[in-house]
């Protein structure tokens, strides 16, 4: 099982610049409001589980990991990181609707989520 790297982009529906793009036959796997508040982008791209966790993105985004009920906050820098490796794993990652809306509704928002997990594929 080899270790993999992979990011998602998000700007704004779609937005050329989103990764995965959103097409009809990629709905369920594009970086979308939608998926990424459900968390669906990572499920339909089998990452899970997710071993270390970079977000770099507007400060004071809200995201959820594990099914908290307490969000977890991106800080003044704009950047959050978080390594599991060896100690646990992350097997649900959530957006804050309300924080992808001020990513979208900001001239300079942007989402970009890089994550390593083990690639089963």
């Amino acid at each position: 099982m080899a270790r993999a790297i992979k990011q998602y982009r998000y700007y704004a529906e779609n937005d050329p610049r989103n990764y995965p793009p959103y097409s009809a036959a990629n709905a369920e796997k594009c970086a979308s409001f939608t998926n990424l508040c459900n968390g669906n982008v990572f499920k339909n791209n089998q990452v899970y589980p997710i071993l270390a966790l970079g977000i770099q993105t507007l400060p004071g985004t809200k995201f959820y990991v594990n099914g908290s009920e307490d969000p977890i906050i991106v800080g003044a820098t704009g950047i959050y990181e978080l390594d599991v490796v060896d100690k646990a794993e992350i097997v649900n990652l959530l957006f804050d609707p309300t924080s992808l809306l001020s990513i979208r509704d900001s001239a300079n928002g942007y989402l970009l989520i890089d994550i390593l997990y083990d690639d089963v594929t």
